[in-house]
This record gives C-alpha cells, structure tokens and sequence, in this order.
C-alpha cells in the first residue's frame, strides 16, 4: 500500500506541530496486523473471571471487585445482535462512554472513531466515502437515524440524554436501505424510567460557550411513561469579522427538545406503543474564511451571512409480542428540515454578489417487520415504503461572473426539486449450523420512483466597466441566447434492484469470532441543473463490499479488527470540467481498501483505556470526463491514515479523569487532487476532570487544548473569484456542573 506521504502535503498552511510525536505513517496497518496477532493472543489465554455485581447509579468502588466489561446491543440491527456477534463494522459507544468524554455533539464524536472524519456534523467520511458525495455537495451517501426516524439536518444530535450511538461504517444498503452506500449513523435517546427523576447539566466555557440541559422522566399511571428533554447551547467563537466589525462571526446557538411516550396497556396480545417527537433548531453563523486570514481567525465578508436549520422528527413503534419468539414491530416515521444559508461569493470587502440558499427535506415512511427468534435460526423479514421529497433553491444577486475575459455582473435563480418514491422487501437470518458456525443470508428488493426537476433563469446581466467598475450595457439578451440560457426540465426514472447479502461466522470459543461478509451497497440515479444552467443526467450507483473481521469480547477486553476491500460501479463523482461548469458524472470504476481496529480494556475496576487506528486507500480506476483524466486519483475527504486513544481514571471516593488524543492524516478537496487545496493533517487533545457522586458532579474540561489550527474544508471558484476554508474548532476550556435526583 503506497503511503500519502508520496500525494498529499501534511500541511499546507504551517508546519504540523505534532508529526514529529506521531508514529511513522506508514507503520498504521502494522499497528493493524498487531491488533489481530493480540485479538488472537486473548483469545488463547481467555479464562473465566469472577466479577461483582454493583449499583451502576452509586458511587465506583475499586476494592474487593474485579472489572467487567459491559456487553452492548447493536439497536440499529435488524437482528438486535450483541456487538460481539454482530458481523459488520459497527463502532458503539454506550450512555456512560459518551459522558466521560465530554461531547456536546455528533461532531466531538466523529473526530475521534477509526476511519471517520468530518468537518461539520452533516458532512462526515467514513472509509473514505463522504457523506455528501465525493465532493461534498452531492446528494446523501450516508443517513442520521435518530430512534429510527431517518434526519436530514445539521445539529440534530445533541449527546445530552442519549443512550447510544452507533456508527456503521461501510455500505448499508440492505440494512438501512435508500442513501445508505456510506454508511449510518443511528442514535438511540433514552426511553422513559419506571420512577420520577431528572438530570440537569450547567456548563460554561471560553468564547463565552455555555450550556443549560434538563431531563425529566417518570411514570404516568400504571402502563404509561413520560420523558421530556431540552438542552441549549451556545458558543460565540474567536473570529472577528474586520469588515462589519463583529468579533462574535462564527457564533453558534443549538436548541433541542424531545418528549419520549411509552404506553404498555397490558393486553394479551402483548402490544406496546413509543411515540418520539423532537425538534431542533442551529443558528450559525457564516463557515467559509479567507485562506489569507484564517490561521488569524479573521473574516472581512461585507455581507451579514449566516446558516439556519430548523428540524422536527416524529416517530412511532408499535410491538405485538405474538409469542414463540414472534415480536412484530410497526414503525411511523416522519422528518422535515428546512435550511437558509446567506453568504458572501468573494468572501471579502469587495461588492461581487451574495447568494441565499434554501432547502425544504421531507421523509415519510412505513416499516413492518416480523422477526423470529427460534432454536436454529433468527430472522427478520418486512417491507419498507418512504417517499422523499427535496426542494431547493439558490439566488444569486450583483453576482461579478467572468465570462471569456468580460466582466459581467448578474442576478440568477437556480431550483432543484426531487420526489423519490421507494418500496422495498428485505430480509436476513441467522442459521445455526452448528455450535460454532453460522451462516447469515439477506438481501433487499427495491424499487425507486423518481422526478427531478430544476430550472435556471437569468434576471438580469450587465456588463461591468472595466475602468470604474459600474454596470452599463444590458447583456442578458445575448448571454440567453448563448452561454446561460433561461432552461428547465422535469425528469422522470425508475430503478429496480435486488441486494444480496451473505456471510459466515465461525466461534473459536465463548469470546472470539471470525466473520466473512459480503454484501451490495446501491444509489439511485437522478438529474440535475449545472451552474450553467444545462441539465444533465447520470446513472445509478453500486458497490459490491467484503468484510474479513474477527471479534474478541472478554470480561476485561474487547478487540474488534476488520480488514475490507470495496469494488464501486459507475460512482457519482461532482467534477468540474471547465471553469464555467459543475456536474456530476459517472465514474466507470473505484476501489476501496483498508482496516479497522478497536481496542478497550478494563484494566482495573479504576482505569479503562481505549486505543482505534483506521487505515483506507482510496482510488479512482477508471474515470475520464471530457478532457479530464481522474483515474488513479484518490477521492476527496479521504484521510489515509486515523488514530485516536485515551484513558478514563475513577477513583472510588468519585474522583476522576478522562483524556483523549487523536490524530487525522491530510486529504484532498477535490478528484482532481489539487495540491494547493488539500486539507491539513491535525491533532487534537481533549480531556476532563472532577468529582462526581450518584447525586451531584462538578468538573473541568478542555477541548483541543493546544490550540491546533488546521483546515478542515476547501472551496474554489475562480470563475467566481470565491476561494474560502472551513477550520477546526479552537481550544475551548470550561467547567460543568451536573444534578441528578
């Protein structure tokens, strides 16, 4: 495997202060192969342990006990497997995990799992496949599912009063069907309690951050419960914008709120309903920064940006318990978001146009499945119908365009829409073989119904005087009859699929399994307006992908290894073919390959630590567009190389500490592999400290603490004069006070 130092710089815009601490990049997939030579050395040497049971709500005691690591269900699994048996590359993270490290966010979360990264939390790679598409404004390769209800926006996942989040990495298609080649993310909150209790948390911190959460949760009556969460945070930041005079421009206020309803009437056919309802609201402020001044933690936009998204979420599920290991499960889902975005073409104090983006994300759906859990196999089978459905639209005023040497200045409106219509039929077992062996078959049928429409129209163009500046003559009749024709177009498609799934575990003993999977990831085709106002048209997507893992689960350890090789068809890659035009093309062939390793250990009842590393490679086999020749080119937002470890310390009095260190490789912004656009390498230390008992806890915290300053994102239009990056979050330090009762 050829190493990134031989492609991407390890930075770009100053020297990374950290490479000199960080193992030799290269030694990353020895690091992997090590994780399997220890997963195999456990699993010799696994004996039974002796563990004490204890209150999980009092105070740690480390006298007289031995550690015993918890078991997590997978709840995002059909199948609702234990991590340990579940056959794909799943990274869970428990209730007690996501308090100790101290998140605020789905984002503080992706920055520290093997082969994960983003720059925001609604644009994230795993393996080396971005969530938005390969360059990161393409359709959804990856969905957030929150209690099952499929979500679109930003600023969704607030960690306050989670369960559990779940991270599946690698094409999900038979799983979680529609937009899922990536992979998903799925977050279960906690369910109400059988007694009356609450928890609040009170954080303050640098850059005038703070943060108020309140959780209340008890029964109503006999066969009903109740749980009502809201949490606020607010943040704003350390850019100054020298233009408008504004030393809060990349402020950020979240606000959530979920109300959770159980009812169990207690009839005899076993039947219990859960009703989630939650809503969201992000205010931010603009993302995009000069390259000039970024480091500086300067913005000179002179027009007022900023970033709004407001999400609701609604899901039900019914169960009947129909006995003999018969459950059935409806589930109602139902989500909207609607997102405006005002920003700034230039980026800067010069009068080159602004622009307003919305968009409206509606999902519907309908699940019923039947699972059965019998002696020699278990099985689910169901049927899934959604409809999507997305609009936007982009208006574009006193936009300065060059357009063959000419300056022009223009105003022009761009909508998108698209109805997606999906019925699917999907299954999967387990078949027991024997004791040890089992084999798992699935597969999904699915049709997509399709209508994308889009229209471009051209309000005004006026060419600039090349002395003053100002516009004069009306170009717009010409420029019509040309280069940006007035155009719409309503196009319809249909697509019908089967999914295959197959795979064989086999138990070396109590603690350890080998597995082997092989499944098929797909993405419907559709259409598009360029920005030149052409419509343009491109295929469907698949991926055949095959899992080699082993799974270790002990009483003290857990180590989980996954080697993987992806072979992609016709890929939908956004490229830019000349400087006038953006589309997206298909790209005849890609492969993927890399690993995964996870390890946790339960050293004393007092100290855990954790250790992750991901490797990928990423490649672009066959791909020309018109003059442009992407093959052997890596993907965009695809970091070779991840690490990430840390260690939470609990003394029996309630003392603790918990710290995290991670480090990302460098990638590439763009399938053309642009050196001058690639994103940086960087290292990021966390920790956090404090008291805690049952009732009441008190800490400090610190994220990013030495201040690591690194690019996260790249943007270039030089047609439109716009170059900007997204930067990592700065050092934040603060201190929480927590209640419970």
């Amino acid at each position: 495997m050829r190493s990134i130092i031989d492609n991407v710089p390890t930075k770009i815009y100053r020297p990374a202060k950290w490479n000199s601490c960080m193992p030799s990049l290269r030694s990353c997939p020895q690091l992997i192969v090590a994780g399997l030579c220890l997963l195999s050395a456990a699993a010799a040497a696994e004996q039974p342990r002796q563990t004490t049971a204890s209150d999980p709500s009092a105070p740690v005691s480390t006298e007289n006990s031995s550690p015993k690591l918890e078991e997590l269900i997978v709840t995002g699994d059909r199948l609702q497997r234990p991590l340990s048996e579940s056959a794909a590359s799943v990274a869970v993270y428990g209730a007690d995990e996501l308090k100790a490290q101290q998140l605020t966010d789905l984002y503080d979360l992706l920055l520290r799992v093997p082969n994960v990264t983003a720059s925001r939390e609604d644009k994230f790679s795993l393996r080396g496949i971005s969530s938005q598409g390969s360059t990161g404004r393409g359709r959804s390769l990856a969905h957030l599912f929150i209690d099952g209800v499929r979500q679109q926006g930003r600023g969704v996942v607030h960690t306050f009063d989670v369960e559990q989040i779940e991270i599946y990495r690698g094409p999900q298609s038979t799983a979680f069907g529609p937009n899922s080649l990536a992979g998903a993310v799925f977050v279960k909150t906690r369910d109400p309690s059988p007694e009356w209790s609450a928890d609040l948390l009170l954080k303050a911190g640098s850059d005038n951050s703070r943060q108020h959460a309140l959780s209340v949760s008890g029964p109503l009556g006999e066969r009903a419960g109740l749980r009502l969460t809201t949490d606020d945070n607010r943040r704003d930041g350390n850019i100054e914008n020298t233009t408008l005079n504004r030393d809060d421009w990349q402020r950020r206020e979240r606000r959530m709120q979920r109300a959770k309803l159980h009812w169990d009437p207690g009839s005899d056919g076993g039947y219990s309903l859960q009703l989630t309802a939650q809503q969201s609201q992000l205010r931010e402020g603009p993302e995009l920064l000069p390259l000039a001044t970024a480091e500086q933690g300067q913005a000179s936009d002179n027009v007022d940006g900023f970033f709004d998204d407001d999400s609701d979420v609604l899901g039900l599920t019914q169960r009947w318990e129909l006995g003999e290991g018969r459950q059935l499960t409806a589930l109602t889902t139902a989500s909207r978001t609607e997102q405006q975005r005002r920003g700034d073409y230039d980026v800067g104090p010069e009068d080159n146009g602004m622009f307003t983006n919305s968009a409206d994300i509606e999902y519907l759906s309908q699940e019923l499945r039947l699972n059965i859990q019998q002696r020699y196999a278990n099985a689910v089978v169901g049927i899934y119908a959604s409809r999507e459905t997305n609009d936007s639209e982009s208006i574009s005023k006193d936009l300065v365009y060059d357009l063959g040497g000419a300056r022009v200045q223009a105003d022009a409106d761009i909508t998108t829409g698209r109805k997606m219509d999906t019925l699917a039929l999907f299954g999967e077992s387990d078949l027991f073989l024997t004791d040890n062996w089992t084999l798992t078959l699935g597969g999904r049928w699915e049709e997509d119904r399709a209508t994308d429409e889009g229209s471009f129209y051209l309000r005004r163009a006026q060419a600039l005087d090349p002395a003053t500046g100002q516009p004069t003559v009306d170009v717009a009749p010409l420029l019509k009859a040309t280069v940006l024709p007035d155009n719409a177009y309503s196009v319809d498609s249909q697509h019908r699929i089967f999914l295959p799934k197959l795979g064989v575990s086999y138990s070396l003993n109590d603690a350890t399994r080998l597995f082997v999977t092989a499944s098929t990831g797909y993405r419907a085709g559709g259409a598009e307006i360029t920005s030149e106002g052409q419509r343009n048209s491109f295929d469907p997507e698949t991926t055949y992908n095959y899992d080699v893992g082993a799974k270790w689960q002990g009483d003290w350890a857990s180590i989980n290894a996954t080697l993987f090789y992806i072979d992609w068809r016709d890929q939908q890659v956004r490229t830019r073919p000349d400087a006038n035009t953006v589309v997206t093309r298909n790209a005849g062939r890609s492969t993927l390959q890399g690993a995964e390793l996870e390890v946790k250990v339960e050293a004393t009842p007092s100290l855990a630590l954790f250790f992750g590393a991901g490797y990928v490679e990423t490649r672009f086999v066959d791909f020309r567009d018109r003059d442009n020749d992407y093959s052997g080119q890596e993907f965009a937002y695809a970091p070779h190389y991840n690490l990430t470890a840390g260690l939470q310390y609990r003394h029996h009095h309630g003392w603790f500490i918990n710290t995290s260190a991670s480090y990302t490789d460098g990638a590439y912004a763009s399938p053309d592999n642009d050196r001058s656009m690639a994103l940086d390498s960087f290292s990021l230390v966390n920790a956090k400290l404090g008291y805690e008992t049952a009732r009441f806890g008190v800490y400090a915290y610190g994220q990013n603490l030495l201040d690591e300053f690194y690019v996260s994102d790249h943007f270039r239009n030089d047609n439109y004069g716009l170059e900007g990056v997204i930067i990592g979050q700065a050092r934040e330090m603060g201190l929480g006070v927590e209640l419970h009762w």
